[in-house]
C-alpha cells in the first residue's frame, strides 16, 4: 500500500470511517501485440488490445456486519507499426537481380500522411567500378499488389566502396480495415485504392506497403562481396482523434514513429545441384496407384543458376501428376518467392517418362530450405512392348538435379534435361511388383465319426500371404445337407448371408484383406437324425474372386481365391475286402504285399487265394455278402 494515502479520521457520508487506501499499479508490456493480422484475423477488430482490470473489497467489521464492493476500469493500447527489411544475411550468385525488400505495417483506421522511409545502400560495385541502383526502379505496392503513389528523391549516389546510396521515399498511408468487409467499396475508411482488380480480397485487417529496391549485380563480381542496406520508417507525430466507432472512448492521442531495420546481400559463386532423396512404396500392384516422393535440401546461403531436378518414372509406370509440392525451412519461417514450373511429363522411346520442376535462379538465404513434391502414377498392366507387369518384377525410379556456373537458360527447359554444367548423384527408389494371394484353410473341432445329435463346431481362416492388400474378398461355405441348426458364432459383423434350411449356404465379404492379415470365422452345427442318407459330411469352404484395389474397376485384376474341404464320417459299419495270392495255403492268410499280387501255377494245378473281408467301422454289418469274379 501507499502510506501517503492514509486516511486518519476520514468519515464517508455514511459515517463509516476509512483506515487505509491501497493503490496497486500495472505496467503494460511494451510492443504486447497480436501477431500479423494476415494470419490472425479477428472479428471486431479494435486499434489495440483492451486490457479489462477490476477490484472487488470485502470487509467484514468487527460487530460481525459484512458486505462488498467493486469497481473496474479498462485501458486501451494503440498497436504500434512495425518495420520490416529482408533480406538479413542473404546471399545471391552473380549475374543476377538481387531485391532488398520493405514492409511496412499499419493497423489502425486512419490515414497517415507523409510517411517516409530512408534507405542507405552500400551498392558499389567493384566489377562495374560504379554504384548498382538505378534511381526511379523501385516500386511501391499494397497488400494487393495494387500500386501505392511515392516520390523518390536519391540525396546522393555511392562514389566508392566506403560510400554509401541514400535514397528517401515519401508516400500516404490508407486506413485499415475489418476482418470481412470489402476494402475496395465505401465507406472510403475501408482501405479504398485506385484500382480495383477483377475480385474483391477478404480477411486482411492492416495497410500495409511493400517496397522493392532492385540491384543487378554484374558477372564475376567477387565471391564474397557484402551489399549492406539500412532503412529508416518515419511516421509524423501527430495528433489524431480518429472518428471510428472502434476509437470510441478513446480521447485524442499522438501517434508518431521511427523505426529502424537493417539487412545485407552476399556474393556467393553459384554451388552444383545437390542430390534429392527419394521414397516410395515397397511393393505395388497393377493398376493400382503408387506415390513417389522427392526432397532437395538447399543448404544455409547456397545460390543456383538454371536449378532443375527431373524424375524418370520407370516403363510399367503411367505418370498422372505432380501433387503436394511443398517448401519449408530450418528455422519455421516461411520459404521465400521461388520460381517452380512443372516440366513434362515426356514419355521417352524406351516407355519411361520424365517429369520434374525447374527453379531457374535460386538465391541464398540464411538457412537450410527443404523443397519437396510428389510423382502421382498408376501401375500399368503391362509394359509399353505387351508383356505382362508379374510378381517380382523391379520398378526402379530415378531422379537427378542440374545446375549451371551462369545463367544460360532464359526460358522453361524441355524435360528431360539433356544437358548442364552440373549434375547430380542420382537418387533412386525400386518398388517390387506384388500381388494379393489370399489362402484359406478349413478345420472341424470334432475327427468323426459323428452320430446323429451330435454338434461339430467348424473354423474357416482367411490369409493374405502377399506384401499388397486384397479387397472385396468373398468367402463361402456350403455345410452338407446332414447338418441342421446352423448357426454363426463369434463376429458376424462381414457375414453377408446366414444358413436357412430352403437355402443352406454361409457368405462372409471382408472389405480389405491387409498384407499377413488374417480373419476367422466360426459356425456350429447338428448332426441330422438321419445321417445315413449322407456317407460323410463333406463340408466345403470357397474364397471367391477378389481385386486388388480399393477402387472398383474394370482395369483390376481379378483373382479367383482357392477352397478348402473338412470331411468327417459318419458312426457307421465300414467294410473293407482284400485279396492276395495264398502259393502256400497258409492260415491265416498272409500279408497283402502290393509286390506279389499274382502268382505263377499250371493246368490241374491248386491256385490258392485268399479274401479278408473286415469291417473296421463301429457298427455290425449283416447280411455280408462276398463275390469273387473268376
Amino acid at each position: 500500500w501507499d502510506d501517503s494515502l492514509k486516511w486518519t479520521g476520514a468519515v464517508s457520508g455514511t459515517n463509516h470511517a476509512y483506515d487505509k487506501t491501497y493503490r496497486i499499479s500495472y505496467q503494460l508490456v511494451p510492443n504486447s501485440l497480436w501477431p500479423s493480422c494476415k494470419v490472425a484475423a479477428h472479428n471486431n477488430w479494435s486499434p489495440g488490445t483492451e486490457f479489462y482490470n477490476q477490484v472487488q473489497l470485502d470487509a467484514t467489521t468487527t460487530a460481525d456486519l459484512s458486505g462488498s464492493t467493486s469497481t473496474n476500469v479498462n485501458t486501451r493500447m494503440i498497436s504500434p507499426p512495425t518495420f520490416t527489411k529482408n533480406p538479413k544475411n542473404g546471399t545471391i550468385s552473380a549475374p543476377s537481380t538481387a531485391n532488398f525488400t520493405m514492409d511496412v505495417d499499419i493497423p489502425q483506421r486512419f490515414g497517415i500522411t507523409g510517411a517516409t522511409v530512408t534507405d542507405t545502400i552500400y551498392d558499389w560495385s567493384p566489377t562495374a567500378n560504379a554504384p548498382l541502383y538505378q534511381p526511379g526502379t523501385a516500386t511501391f505496392t499494397d497488400e494487393f499488389g495494387d500500386p501505392v503513389t511515392f516520390t523518390e528523391n536519391v540525396t546522393h549516389r555511392s562514389t566508392g566502396p566506403t560510400d554509401p546510396t541514400t535514397i528517401t521515399w515519401t508516400f500516404d498511408t490508407q486506413p485499415a480495415y475489418r476482418y470481412w468487409e470489402n476494402p475496395k467499396s465505401a465507406p472510403l475508411n475501408q482501405c479504398p485504392v485506385s484500382v480495383t482488380p477483377a475480385t474483391p480480397y477478404w480477411g486482411n485487417c492492416a495497410s500495409r506497403v511493400h517496397i522493392s529496391l532492385p540491384i543487378s549485380i554484374p558477372d564475376d563480381e567477387p565471391d564474397g562481396h557484402v551489399y549492406d542496406n539500412s532503412a529508416v520508417l518515419v511516421l509524423p507525430d501527430v495528433n489524431y482523434q480518429p472518428t471510428d466507432g472502434e476509437y470510441a472512448g478513446i480521447p485524442a492521442f499522438n501517434y508518431g514513429f521511427t523505426l529502424t531495420d537493417t539487412g545485407s546481400i552476399r556474393v556467393v559463386n553459384p554451388s552444383p545441384a545437390p542430390p534429392a532423396s527419394k521414397w516410395g512404396p515397397s511393393y505395388v500392384t497393377p493398376n493400382d496407384e503408387a506415390d513417389y516422393g522427392i526432397q532437395v535440401v538447399i543448404p544455409s546461403g547456397t545460390t543456383y543458376h538454371d536449378l532443375a531436378y527431373t524424375d524418370v518414372v520407370p516403363d510399367g509406370l503411367e505418370v498422372l501428376s505432380i501433387i503436394n509440392k511443398s517448401c519449408s525451412t530450418s528455422t519455421g519461417v516461411p520459404c521465400p518467392a521461388m520460381t517452380r514450373t512443372t516440366l513434362g511429363p515426356v514419355v521417352n522411346a524406351d516407355g519411361t517418362t520424365t517429369i520434374g520442376e525447374f527453379y531457374d535462379e535460386l538465391g541464398g538465404v540464411p538457412f537450410d530450405r527443404y523443397i519437396s513434391f510428389t510423382v502421382h502414377t498408376r501401375v500399368k498392366d503391362q509394359y509399353s512392348n505387351g508383356d505382362r507387369l508379374l510378381k517380382g518384377d523391379q520398378l526402379t525410379d530415378r531422379v537427378t538435379g542440374y545446375s549451371n556456373e551462369d545463367d544460360l537458360i532464359s526460358s522453361v527447359p524441355a524435360a528431360p534435361v539433356t544437358t548442364a554444367l552440373y549434375i547430380s548423384q542420382p537418387a533412386t527408389f525400386t518398388s517390387l511388383v506384388d500381388e494379393p494371394d489370399v489362402r484359406i484353410d478349413k478345420v472341424a473341432d470334432r475327427p468323426g465319426p459323428l452320430a446323429a445329435g451330435d454338434e461339430v463346431n467348424y473354423t474357416i481362416t482367411v490369409t493374405n500371404q502377399s506384401n499388397v492388400t486384397a479387397y472385396r474378398v468373398p468367402v463361402e461355405d456350403h455345410p452338407n445337407g446332414a447338418l441342421i441348426n446352423v448357426e454363426l458364432r463369434g463376429d458376424t459383423s462381414m457375414a453377408t448371408k446366414g444358413w436357412v434350411p430352403d437355402d443352406p449356404s454361409l457368405a462372409w465379404e471382408i472389405p480389405e484383406l491387409y498384407p499377413y492379415q488374417t480373419y476367422q470365422f466360426d459356425y456350429r452345427a447338428t448332426v441330422g437324425p438321419d445321417p445315413q442318407t449322407e456317407a460323410a459330411i463333406v463340408n466345403t469352404a470357397d474364397v471367391g474372386v477378389y481385386q486388388a484395389r480399393r477402387d472398383a474397376s474394370p482395369l483390376n485384376r481379378e483373382y479367383d481365391g482357392p477352397s478348402d474341404t473338412v470331411t468327417i464320417r459318419f458312426l457307421s459299419a465300414n467294410l473293407q475286402v482284400a485279396k492276395v495270392p495264398n502259393p502256400t495255403a497258409a492260415d491265416p492268410c498272409v500279408a497283402n504285399d502290393p509286390a506279389a499280387d499274382s502268382q505263377m501255377t499250371s493246368i490241374g494245378r491248386p491256385t490258392p487265394w485268399c479274401v479278408t473281408v473286415t469291417n473296421a467301422g463301429e457298427l455290425t454289418a449283416g447280411a455280408v455278402v462276398s463275390r469273387d469274379m473268376l
